[in-house]
């Protein structure tokens, strides 16, 4: 291209950035040449000055305009490879790295052998053992043995010890169900804080204090000292507006955002507090990345997300930041209408469930914004053909851009057929 921009060539075409680029410029090849615009334009012969008679001996405008186009031609190279190098995270020539080099180096937009591979697995971990669930919510020796050796089976390349929604609520007093082979669960007809004059008394429980907290940063530091520097490490906490619902109750809380916003954002105090003493707790131990769920933030709608859960999930994100650990965050459900605000808290990357458009993701945060997913877990990674999930996740590459990571719109579905789950692994191993 630039070459036929050189047609109607003068000194003042050539930009100055590829002047620093490239040593010999347009205006320098015109000067060795004597070459004007008539000549670019098809005189047959011309006369160069005699000390470059060694570069130009024929007198055939065709040879000349040979080495007229090399050069320009070495020139668009030097400018554009310079401009391609700012835009995209990614060279042919990094040598293979391990999990930990890649997902840190990816974040910061450097170069990677390959696109992350971050999906989420809990209940698949488990089974990859071939303990019952139950086992690996309750003892955290099994849960890092279940994350370790799956990670190492398929190549994955975190580690976390994510579990269930319920270690925080469980510590502060609320009432948990737990069950052999499903996650834990909170009895919602018995919230904690059904009475929100509670509130008021709750103690701000420790999560070093030997609990179910306590537990899962056990869990975090046993895999740091198993995989090292191989595998990146996620810790992981509740959001505001999901621990806020865990204490006072879902449905309860929906309509304290009319009756009582007072006490919605006492509530939201009480537990980002509590996420960042966790959160400190897991980077203490080793993780890399924490990981933030607030699955109840999708239910309440763009004008209540900016005015009463923003401002605590930015004050989270700030915080985690501040202890030197990135920000992955996680909203179930559609939250194509507060994609806005999700872009603006400034986490490294955005995990998008499959309900949630990657494509008005990718307008509303802008081309910087690291996505994963959200490709649909159950009908296009358990129910589908290998060769659809492939499709699949070819699709939300293509929507999301070079800033993506490889991942399903949620947990990969224990029962997935394992060829699906390496269609995932190919499509992560082959593509930058």
């Amino acid at each position: 291209m630039l070459f036929y921009k050189l047609q109607g060539l003068n000194s003042g075409a050539i930009r100055p950035a590829a002047r620093q680029n490239c040593d010999t410029t347009a205006d320098e090849i015109i000067r060795l040449t004597k070459m004007d615009a008539g000549a670019l334009h098809g005189e047959r012969e011309f006369s160069a000055r005699p000390v470059h008679d060694r570069w130009f001996r024929l007198e055939q405008s065709t040879f000349r305009r040979c080495w007229l186009i090399y050069y320009t031609n070495a020139l668009a190279f030097c400018y554009s490879w310079g401009a391609l190098k700012t835009i995209f995270p990614f060279s042919t020539t990094v040598d293979e790295m391990n999990g930990r080099e890649r997902v840190l180096a990816f974040l910061k937009g450097d170069a990677v052998d390959r696109l992350p591979l971050m999906p989420v697995v809990m209940m698949f971990c488990a089974d990859q053992i071939g303990v019952k669930y139950g086992e690996y919510v309750n003892d955290y020796r099994v849960l890092a043995e279940a994350q370790i050796q799956t990670a190492d089976r398929f190549g994955f390349d975190i580690v976390s010890n994510m579990s269930d929604p319920a270690r925080e609520a469980f510590d502060c007093g609320a009432r948990i169900e737990f069950f052999e082979d499903q996650p834990a669960a909170i009895v919602e007809s018995d919230a904690l804080l059904a009475d929100k004059a509670q509130l008021a008394g709750l103690q701000m429980p420790n999560p070093l204090g030997d609990g179910r907290m306590h537990a899962a940063v056990n869990a975090l530091s046993l895999m740091k000292d198993r995989v090292g520097n191989e595998k990146a490490v996620m810790g992981w906490v509740e959001g505001p507006c999901a621990e806020a619902a865990d204490l006072r109750g879902i449905n309860t809380l929906m309509f304290d955002f009319y009756d009582d916003p007072a006490f919605v954002l006492r509530l939201f105090d009480f537990v980002t507090e509590l996420a960042l003493l966790y959160a400190q707790a897991q980077v203490n131990a080793g993780a890399d990345i924490i990981g933030i769920g607030d699955a109840a933030a999708s239910l309440i709608g763009p004008k209540f997300y900016d005015e009463f859960v923003w401002p605590y999930e930015k004050k989270l994100v700030d915080g985690i930041h501040a202890m030197g650990a990135a920000v992955r965050l996680h909203i179930c459900g559609n939250a194509t209408s507060i994609v806005n605000g999700m872009g603006s808290l400034g986490c490294e990357i955005v995990d998008l469930d499959y309900f949630t458009s990657v494509a008005a993701a990718r307008q509303a945060m802008g081309p910087q914004q690291i996505l994963l997913g959200n490709v649909d877990p159950v009908r296009d990674l358990r129910n589908a053909e290998a060769e659809a999930v492939t499709a699949a996740f070819a699709q939300c590459h293509r929507q999301a851009g070079e800033r993506y990571i490889v991942g399903a719109g949620c947990e990969i579905p224990r029962d997935t057929p394992l060829e699906n789950v390496r269609a995932m692994i190919e499509y992560a191993n082959s593509r930058l």
